[in-house]
């Protein structure tokens, strides 16, 4: 089954190539069924292109630009706001789609549950795929009180398809002692800036990155429905992205948890959209 876009009244900057025409595909998912605390990240995807028009298409950390690029914001994937499975198969449906015509995703949400249909789209087309894990939280319980596809067992979820030795996770400062436990064992948790960047300098395979924006301290990203504080600052992901651009194979990404309601002033939506801009130049 297909599933049709529905075109927002906002676009991503400039992101308007016609979607037959482009190499990037920009799609929101509104969604935050399984949500464990504070609700509202299904406006995350509208709150993020409104904070996107504060911003340049010329990023002075990359020293790159989106100009020339062929990307298309085509709007969000219309879901219910319940039925997480569901959702899921949604999203996997449509993202396949996009990957099998040979384009590049990039996703917004939206909770970080629907994270799996974009990756499971790509672990398809790439099976030697790796995954780099930005949060705050593990997300890699069994279930949420009952719910295996709730966005704190999201990872645990692509770990049902993806070796753990594929798995990288970086800002993790929140979680049970199982999990924190497991993480050590497999060796996914990094904990130091340089470890993260020669993983990813040295995967040797194509990579997709999964980016909660908790992954920012809510001093800088108060906008979020799971604030965890203790987290990273704009500066370390920036810098971080600059010493990896020329050396990665990406191909696809999400940016995701954001909840515009908490935060007024929408900063967060504005550092929700720099965080999408630094990660298409990686394209």
């Amino acid at each position: 089954m297909s599933y049709q876009v529905q075109p927002s009244t906002l676009r991503f900057l400039w992101a308007d190539t016609p979607a037959a025409e482009a190499d990037i595909i920009i799609v929101g998912f509104p969604f935050d069924g399984t949500t464990s605390y504070r609700a509202g990240t299904r406006f995350g995807p509208n709150a993020l292109r409104e904070g996107s028009w504060t911003l340049e298409v010329y990023s002075p950390h990359l020293d790159r630009s989106l100009t020339g690029m062929k990307i298309a914001d085509v709007g969000d994937l219309p879901l219910p706001p319940t039925g997480s499975e569901r959702v899921t198969q949604m999203i996997y449906e449509y993202c396949s789609t996009q990957v099998k015509a040979g384009k590049k995703l990039a996703g917004i949400g939206g909770e970080h549950s629907v994270s799996y249909g974009l990756i499971k789209a790509c672990f398809d087309k790439y099976p030697d795929l790796q995954v780099f894990h930005f949060d705050a939280h593990a997300d890699l319980r069994e279930d949420w009180m009952g719910e295996r596809w709730s966005h704190a067992s999201i990872i645990k979820r692509v770990l049902d398809f993806l070796p753990p030795n594929r798995l990288t996770q970086y800002g993790i400062r929140s979680g049970t002692q199982d999990e924190f436990t497991w993480m050590r064992a497999n060796n996914t948790l990094v904990e130091n800036r340089d470890e993260l960047i020669h993983r990813m300098k040295n995967a040797n395979a194509p990579i997709f990155i999964t980016f909660d924006l908790d992954f920012y301290d809510p001093a800088y990203f108060p906008g979020t429905g799971t604030p965890e504080p203790g987290g990273g600052s704009p500066h370390e992901i920036f810098s971080i992205f600059n010493e990896i651009k020329n050396d990665i194979n990406l191909v696809g990404f999400d940016a995701l948890e954001l909840a515009p309601q908490f935060d007024s002033s929408n900063v967060s939506g504005v550092l929700a959209a720099k965080t999408l801009r630094e990660l298409l130049l990686l394209f």
